[in-house]
């Protein structure tokens, strides 16, 4: 399952984990590459879900907000989602759940970018 916050998410993370389980079933090291990667490999074993994760009524729409704030991941949420909503309503939504305007995307559980989806839709 996915540890958001860890430096070793992204976006591929998350949407990855919208669809499936996940489990590291054998980590391989580097030198079995030629050349030899800088990161580290493994093998996953993926068990597709019966439903998503999580109910959107937009799933585009998620996946775009995940990939906007990994592209600019140093960013706060604020600056980063603000390419794809409108900064106005995306304050409104994150003062409606809670959220802090100054943290960084990824803190955030896909929950939360589900419920961030979700709000659009209603306003």
């Amino acid at each position: 399952m996915l540890n958001h916050g860890s430096k070793d998410a992204g976006a591929i993370t998350y949407l990855v984990n919208y669809y499936a389980d996940t489990e590291i079933i054998k980590k391989v090291n580097k030198e079995y590459f030629i050349p030899s990667p800088k990161v580290e490999s493994a093998i996953v074993k993926l068990e597709k879900l019966k439903t998503p994760r999580v109910q959107v009524k937009n799933e585009e729409m998620l996946f775009k907000l995940i990939k906007s704030n990994f592209t600019m991941r140093r960013k706060t949420i604020t600056n980063s989602l603000s390419t794809v909503i409108e900064k106005n309503k995306l304050l409104e939504i994150l003062n409606i759940l809670g959220i802090k305007e100054d943290i960084r995307g990824e803190t955030l559980g896909l929950q939360e970018y589900a419920k961030i989806v979700n709000l659009l839709d209603k306003n």
